[in-house]
């Protein structure tokens, strides 16, 4: 059975595409002046799986830590990064629970990967290029396994008003991951 589309209902899907918002327009949320996130211990990927988890994902069940030195040993680690105003960001990191043993002393270094879309371009919308692994600040582990560090942040890449699309943030020692974001996963 053939049909076509009668003259009102045309009108009215045309009517609805015009009435879309254009997608080449800056817009972004009303409020946004906070970054919270949890740092997890890093593991390095899955790149030859050999199992599956219970809902069928291929997985690997060898678990390769990025860095096999120093990691938590309970505690937690967060980092915080405030927007005060234009070009001017300010971040706080605290990680406790670290292990003593293998951690003391040495010196964790952040850094942030992140995009900035705003009228950034004389004064018009534009988009930067991704940055990936700007400094964010470093802290050196203290002998009972904290780590903190806080500072001001400028990140490059225009200084007018508009969003910093935050991607990844983490932390290295001696050039080894040692954390990532994330989440912890508990039944109900």
């Amino acid at each position: 059975m053939h049909r076509t589309l009668t003259s009102a209902a045309l009108a009215a899907v045309v009517g609805l595409l015009a009435a879309s918002p254009a997608l080449a327009v800056h817009n972004q949320p009303f409020k946004g002046k906070n970054f919270k996130v949890n740092l997890m211990t890093a593991y390095n990927p899955c790149t030859t799986p050999n199992t599956t988890t219970d809902d069928g994902v291929p997985a690997c069940s060898t678990l390769d830590r990025s860095d096999p030195v120093c990691g938590f040993d309970g505690g937690q680690g967060k980092v915080q990064i405030k927007s005060l105003t234009v070009g001017n960001q300010a971040f706080r990191i605290k990680l406790n629970g670290l292990n003593e043993t293998f951690c003391s002393g040495q010196t964790l270094n952040f850094f942030i990967s992140y995009r900035k879309t705003g009228h950034l371009c004389a004064g018009t919308a534009c988009t930067t290029e991704d940055v990936v692994a700007h400094p964010l600040g470093s802290c050196s582990v203290s002998d009972n396994g904290v780590c903190k560090a806080n500072g001001a942040l400028f990140l490059p890449g225009g200084a007018d008003v508009g969003q910093i699309e935050i991607l990844e943030v983490w932390a290295e020692r001696l050039g080894l991951r040692s954390f990532n974001t994330g989440l912890i996963i508990r039944k109900p």
